[in-house]
C-alpha cells in the first residue's frame, strides 16, 4: 500500500503527496482527499484510514429474509418429493403385497418402480437446487455489498463494487456448494428409503408400518434442509464479503461471536474480539478457518480499514 509521502511544492516549502506520482499538496487531509479519489475508480480498489490509524467497521451479518426464503424453497421441494414418493411407493407396495398373496414374485416390479422415483427426484433436485443456489446467491451478493457500500460511506469512502476474477470465483463456489449439498443430500434421502422398503420386504411389514418409518425419515430430511438453509446462508454471507473486502484491499477482521447459539464453540466465544488476518483466518481447534465456515457457526466479522505508513 502507498504512504503519505513528503514532497516539495510548487512554489517552495513542504507538503504532501500520495504515492509516487501523486500532486504535492499543501496539507497531508488534500493528500488524502486526492487518494480516495483515484482509488475510487480503480477495478480493485486500496482504502487506507485518512486518519493514518486503523478504522473497525461495523459487520455484515447474514440476511435472516434470504435465510427464511432460502428455508421455504427448500422445504418445498423436499416436500414435494416426499409427498410423490409416499403416494407412489404406497401404491406399489399395496399391488406388492396383493401380488405375494398369490404366491407371485413381485419384487422386481416394486424394485423397478423405486428406481424410477429416484431417477426422477435426482433430476428434479438437480434442476431445483441450481436455481435455488443461483437465486440465493446473487441476493447474497446485492445484499452484501449494499450493506459494504453503506458502512464504506458512513467512514468517509465511496466505492464502486464490481465483479473481479476473484468475487466470480467465489460467487461460483458458493453456487457449486449449495448445490452439491442439496442433491446429495436427495441423493442420501432415496437411498435410505429404498433400504426402509426393502427391510419392510424382509420382515413382511405391513403398509401402515412402512409408512410411520418413511414419515420419520421425511422429517430427518427436512431438518437437514432447515440446517443447510441457515448454514449456507451464513457461509455464502461472510465468504462473499470476506472475497469483497479482500479485493478492497483490506487486509485484516475483527471476529465476532454471534452469541446465538444454544451450545457455542468455546474456541469462537474465546475467539471473540481478536483480530486476524483476511488471507488465513484464525486458527481455531487445529485448524485454520473463518467466521461463518464452520457448520452452522453463526460467527461474523468487522472488517478493518488499513492505516497508513509515513
Amino acid at each position: 500500500m502507498m504512504p503519505i509521502q513528503r514532497c516539495t511544492l510548487p512554489g517552495g516549502g513542504s507538503g504532501y503527496k500520495w504515492g509516487k506520482q501523486g500532486k504535492c499538496y499543501a496539507s497531508r487531509a488534500d493528500a488524502m482527499k486526492q487518494a480516495r479519489a483515484i482509488l475510487a475508480h480503480d477495478q480493485k480498489t486500496t482504502l487506507v484510514s485518512p486518519t493514518g490509524k486503523p478504522i473497525p467497521l461495523r459487520g455484515v451479518r447474514a440476511n435472516a429474509r434470504a435465510e427464511a426464503i432460502f428455508r421455504k424453497k427448500l422445504l418445498r421441494l423436499v416436500d414435494d418429493m416426499n409427498q410423490s414418493l409416499l403416494y407412489w411407493l404406497s401404491a406399489a407396495y399395496n399391488e406388492f403385497r396383493s401380488e405375494m398373496a398369490l404366491d407371485a414374485s413381485p419384487l422386481a416390479t416394486l424394485q423397478k418402480k423405486m428406481n424410477e422415483l429416484a431417477k426422477r427426484w435426482l433430476k428434479n433436485f438437480r434442476v431445483g437446487a441450481k436455481k435455488l443456489a443461483e437465486w440465493h446467491t446473487k441476493s447474497t451478493l446485492n445484499y452484501t455489498d449494499a450493506d459494504m457500500k453503506a458502512m464504506l460511506k458512513d467512514a468517509g469512502f465511496t466505492v464502486s463494487m464490481q465483479i473481479t476474477p476473484a468475487m466470480q470465483t467465489a460467487y461460483d463456489a458458493v453456487i457449486a456448494e449449495q448445490v452439491g449439498l442439496i442433491t446429495n443430500m436427495s441423493a442420501q434421502q432415496l437411498a435410505q428409503i429404498e433400504t426402509l422398503v426393502m427391510q419392510s420386504v424382509q420382515a413382511g411389514r405391513d403398509l401402515a408400518t412402512l409408512t410411520d418409518e418413511l414419515e420419520k425419515q421425511f422429517g430427518v430430511t427436512r431438518r437437514r434442509a432447515k440446517l443447510i438453509a441457515r448454514d449456507q446462508n451464513n457461509k455464502a454471507t461472510q465468504t462473499l464479503t470476506r472475497t469483497r473486502q479482500q479485493e478492497l484491499g483490506i487486509n485484516q477482521a475483527i471476529w465476532m461471536h454471534s452469541h446465538a447459539g444454544k451450545v457455542p464453540r468455546p474456541s469462537h466465544v474465546k475467539a471473540d474480539g481478536k483480530t486476524y488476518d483476511l488471507d488465513k483466518g484464525m486458527f481455531l481447534d487445529g485448524k485454520w478457518t473463518y467466521p461463518g465456515m464452520e457448520i452452522n457457526c453463526g460467527c461474523f466479522s468487522k472488517p478493518v480499514i488499513p492505516g497508513f505508513i509515513d
